[in-house]
């Protein structure tokens, strides 16, 4: 689902607002957030959010760019999963 969220806002920004190069820098800059989970995905606590806790008990999430967007990711051993890359103004709970 998280392939399909960054799919679809790239897609977004890049054809539907005509800025290519904004959705290149949003791709490349959220691509390095989450990569910083290979290092640091235990570090954050989880989530309490019902929103994120749909994911999984062990759901949790981390935001990117001034806390507008939200990676919501479980770990399961050394896996890290990427769920969903989702507004953060729609999380409640």
């Amino acid at each position: 689902m998280a392939v399909s969220d960054l799919t679809e806002l790239v897609h977004y920004i890049a054809n539907e607002i005509k800025m290519p190069l904004t959705a290149e820098k949003f791709f490349r800059g959220l691509v390095a957030r989450v990569n910083t989970l290979s290092y640091s995905a235990l570090t954050h606590v989880l989530s309490a959010q019902k929103d994120v806790l749909k994911y999984g008990a062990n759901a949790r999430r981390i935001n990117y760019k001034y806390k507008k967007w939200a990676i919501i990711y479980t770990v399961s051993g050394d896996f890290v999963c990427i769920e969903r890359i989702i507004f953060s103004a729609l999380i409640t709970g």
